[in-house]
């Protein structure tokens, strides 16, 4: 911004152009066609300005709607110096070669090319309560580019990587001093217009700079994440540990951050001084039986996933469920209630059926023909006749694959606790149904 600030003083005193160059790049108006000079360009140097090189219509008049007189600080919407480029990437870019021949080992660049994304940052065990980001032990798990973080894995969803997945970490947990602030008045006020008034500030997501990799005592700067599933299985001793037990330790190689895993370092039955990696495990073991009241909030669930599936167009796999269940002595019960989303990371995700189906007449009539359908099962008798049973074919009571069954990556208990007979009366239960 400096240099281009230097070039329009030389050519305004009468010099020859700097080494570096002119902003001024643009001859004429494409809106109205009046010529543009030097004159008709303005630097406001930042930090006591915008930090912005605007180029203005040279309509000296003042009548085309990018003149200095009616676009004051906005201009033609053109960017001419590369800082502003590489802080407010544009929708249309041209450039010269050497630009392009930059990308592999200058991070700016990559930017403009959605190459060059966030990092993924996660605790070695649980997040502390306090301190600050300089304070914080983390290690670096990945990366993602900006698309990425926008449109697949947002905030909430499970990112898979080569040795572990993770789950990206809410919005509480991004620290925006790592942010650089949109500055973009129109696209704010845009923002502003749908969401409210509420919505002060736009952030860029807290990507790295290419002068953070030299210095190792650099704060950790990217998306905040935590591994997920909780549980790890070592694949040789069968050791079954959460990530913050200590069992495993998180093994990081700071020059292939995808090769970040954890490994069980004790194991007594590893051969040769490598530790072996271990297994994530979705679906913890169970300390006892979770209460009936779940039974009947996941028999429900699946239920009406089955009966969206069927009218509303949804693939059983883009359905997920979220059970909150607690009993009137545990901390914060009594709670009963069940969450149904969409959790594809293709077009199947933005489909927004399931908002529609909120409302109460939709929804009362999706749930009586779910309700409906659960009274008989194509493997009747066989499926009413199951009992559930820890050394039988499942933790289960009436429900099969032919009912109610969901996929595994839809179901939060791993198709575990359902029984048909505790919603509606079937051919080998009666009484027991809260809704008959």
């Amino acid at each position: 911004m400096s240099a281009a600030a230097n070039a329009l003083r030389q050519r305004s005193v009468g010099g020859r152009p700097s080494a570096t160059g002119s902003p001024r790049q643009i001859t004429s108006c494409p809106w109205c066609g009046s010529e543009i000079r030097e004159q008709h360009l303005r630097v406001y140097e930042a930090p006591s300005d915008i930090g912005r090189c605007v180029t203005y219509c040279g309509d000296n008049l003042g009548r085309c709607d990018f003149s200095e007189a009616k676009a004051p600080k906005e201009g033609l919407p053109v960017m001419v110096v590369d800082e502003e480029i590489y802080r407010r990437p544009p929708a249309l870019l041209i450039a010269t070669v050497d630009k392009f021949a930059q990308m592999p080992w200058k991070g700016e660049t990559q930017m403009l090319f959605a190459w060059k994304g966030p990092s993924l940052w996660s605790w070695t065990s649980a997040p502390p309560d306090c301190g600050s980001i300089e304070e914080q032990r983390m290690n670096e798990l990945g990366e993602l580019r900006p698309s990425q973080l926008i449109f697949t894995f947002g905030v909430g969803a499970l990112v898979d990587l080569p040795n572990l997945s993770v789950i990206v970490l809410g919005l509480d947990d991004w620290d925006i001093r790592c942010c650089k602030e949109i500055e973009e008045d129109r696209l704010v006020a845009a923002v502003q217009k749908r969401l409210g008034a509420q919505m002060g500030r736009l952030y860029l997501p807290p990507i790295k700079q290419d002068s953070m990799d030299k210095d190792p005592a650099a704060p950790a700067v990217g998306v905040p994440v935590a591994p997920f599933p909780r549980w790890m299985r070592c694949p040789l001793c069968n050791t079954l540990a959460t990530v913050e037990s200590g069992v495993f330790k998180l093994i990081q190689d700071p020059y292939r951050p995808d090769r970040t895993q954890y490994v069980h370092q004790g194991c007594l039955k590893s051969v040769g001084s490598r530790a072996p990696s271990v297994l994530p495990v979705r679906f913890p073991p169970e300390e006892g039986f979770p209460g009936i009241r779940l039974v009947l909030l996941h028999s429900l669930a699946h239920a009406l996933m089955r009966q969206i599936v069927l009218d509303c167009g949804y693939s059983a796999a883009s359905i997920r469920e979220r059970l909150y269940s607690r009993q009137p002595n545990e901390d914060g019960g009594p709670m009963a209630g069940i969450l149904l989303y969409t959790a594809a990371a293709d077009s199947e995700g933005t489909l927004g059926g399931l908002v529609e189906l909120g409302e109460p007449l939709t929804l009362g009539r999706h749930l009586q023909q779910a309700l409906e359908s659960m009274r008989l099962c194509a493997s009747d008798p066989l499926c009413a006749d199951h009992r559930p049973d820890m050394l039988g074919r499942g933790i289960q009571g009436a429900c099969c694959h032919a009912c109610r069954f969901a996929p595994e990556t839809s179901c939060e208990r791993g198709n575990r606790y359902l029984d048909r007979s505790v919603l509606v009366n079937t051919f080998s239960a009666r009484g027991t149904a809260f809704f008959d």
